[in-house]
């Protein structure tokens, strides 16, 4: 299943709620919108790789299981971490341009 398809009725099975919670859409939307800021590609991109979806649905399921729930820091589950790792380019160190790094004014080692 693709990112961009996953669906609230999907959401909802995995979480064995009703489809009808008022809760999934948002966590749905968020959870598509974390994936692409995490890796730094677009949903169409992310759509190549079979196991995002799942990750959204982890981290969907943490965000519901954890909605009144209070912490100081936040608590980042290491299955979402480790299979959107993989995908993220965001990580990687920026492209030179014209011998200057692109997206900072860092000095070039010597």
């Amino acid at each position: 299943m693709a990112l961009s398809t996953l669906s609230a009725t999907t959401v909802a099975e995995y979480l064995h709620i009703e489809a009808n919670d008022a809760l999934i859409l948002p966590l749905l939307a968020a959870a598509k919108s974390y994936c692409c800021a995490y890796t730094g590609h677009t949903l169409a991109e992310l759509d190549a790789y079979d196991d995002v979806d799942m990750a959204a649905l982890i981290w969907i399921s943490d965000m519901y299981d954890q909605r009144t729930q209070h912490t100081d820091k936040p608590i980042n589950n290491p299955a979402v971490e480790t299979i959107l790792s993989m995908y993220s380019r965001n990580l990687l160190p920026a492209e030179e341009v014209d011998g200057e790094t692109e997206g900072g004014d860092e000095e070039e080692e010597s």
